[in-house]
């Protein structure tokens, strides 16, 4: 008896570049060893005869397992773009954060991070350097409002004393005129 084909293949695949084609092809030749590896369980090893696979031919070929397949492939493929371009996006994403990094880091040079000590004792220091500028603000705006006179003594003793002037006691030199 002569071997009876089945035309699936031409059902499925549209010419040789249709992907989608090609994967329901591979669908039902999987659904194809599913049967014959069933048929065998069930036959005691016997391998299935050309009648045994009408069946399985018929239900294949309607119009609604044809669309089934092609959407299963649809469904791999689609699986299949999603996976490779989110690995391409964070590849992508991670090239292009070293490539900015390496950029930042040759204009901005190398940063160095310093130690919190040395982070703290510069925040002292400033801060003591802040209140002694605002003591000599303080000290010489509220020295300006009266005259003082500072004596140091011949034994090492100091002396500030409030000078007690009025307006009338200033010496005022009257400029000279050109002759």
């Amino acid at each position: 008896m002569a071997r009876q084909y089945n035309f699936i293949y031409k059902q499925l695949v549209e010419d040789e570049s249709d992907i989608v084609g090609n994967i329901a092809y591979s669908l039902y030749k999987a659904d194809k060893i599913n049967f014959i590896e069933d048929f065998k369980a069930k036959h005691n090893g016997s391998e299935p005869t050309e009648a045994d696979f009408q069946p399985f031919h018929d239900i294949c070929c309607m119009e609604a397992n044809i669309n089934r397949y092609k959407m299963q492939a649809l469904n791999i493929l689609q699986g299949f773009l999603d996976d490779t371009l989110s690995s391409t996006i964070k590849q992508v994403e991670k090239d292009l954060e070293n490539d900015y990094k390496k950029e930042l880091m040759g204009i901005v040079g190398k940063t160095t991070v310093k130690s919190f000590s040395w982070n703290v004792l510069q925040n002292i220091v400033g801060a003591f350097a802040f209140m002694l500028i605002m003591c000599a603000i303080v000290f010489l705006l509220k020295f300006s409002e009266h005259q003082y006179t500072f004596t140091i003594g011949g034994s090492g003793s100091a002396k500030l004393e409030v000078v007690k002037s009025t307006p009338n006691d200033t010496i005022v030199v009257p400029a000279q005129q050109n002759k």
